[in-house]
């Protein structure tokens, strides 16, 4: 009898974890789709961007301490994963590349031709980042 009353209580057991498992999938899935849907696609030349520019600050600062943040109208690097110290934004998301650079509260945006023209702006990125320093 009490090997009954077991199996049964374990069989209840199971059926309600089952079904916990299946609605934490399903926020799970309609999280990612949230996250689709926002309308934010990091381009191949976000990410290219942001691997140059942790390059050329490499001489300055750990680059564990530079971060990228993608957003609909730009593609924010960050120092210390931080809004209000901003290393550069990339503009990829129109026809003309441009970069923004930053001095004290002022953002100086410049067009590029290519991802590598970010190289040009080397000093002044470097420069922004030992501000943070």
């Amino acid at each position: 009898m009490t090997q009954i009353i077991r199996e049964k209580v374990n069989d209840r057991l199971k059926s309600a974890l089952d079904v916990e498992k299946e609605e934490a999938d399903k926020e799970a899935e309609n999280e990612v789709s949230k996250k689709k849907d926002n309308g934010i696609v990091t381009a191949d030349d976000e990410i290219e961007g942001y691997n140059i520019v942790k390059a050329i600050v490499r001489e300055v600062v750990d680059v564990k301490r530079i971060f990228m943040r993608d957003t609909k109208s730009y593609c924010g690097i960050l120092f210390d994963d931080n809004n209000r110290k901003p290393v550069c934004r990339l503009h990829f998301n129109t026809p003309q590349k441009s970069i923004s650079l930053f001095t004290q509260k002022e953002e100086d945006r410049v067009s590029i031709d290519s991802v590598d023209d970010i190289f040009k702006y080397s000093e002044r990125l470097k420069e922004k980042v030992k501000e943070y320093l």
